[in-house]
């Protein structure tokens, strides 16, 4: 209930004072953005060279 109650304060605020174009324009790129990776990794797949894995603490030495 609280949250709801500071969500209606933050959008009264935004009506009395509208962000700037600025911010707009970089909101809408960022929300895109995140949409367009979500949609790759979804239907495309994600490339191996772009993946995150732990390097091998010792890369030279077989256990």
């Amino acid at each position: 209930m609280e949250q709801l109650f500071f969500s209606f304060i933050r959008m009264a605020h935004w009506l009395r004072r509208r962000p700037s174009r600025a911010f707009v324009i970089a909101a809408t790129a960022a929300i895109l953005l995140a949409a367009a990776i979500v949609l790759v990794e979804t239907f495309i797949g994600w490339p191996d060279a772009l993946r995150v894995d732990r390097a091998p603490r010792f890369p030279g030495l077989a256990r």
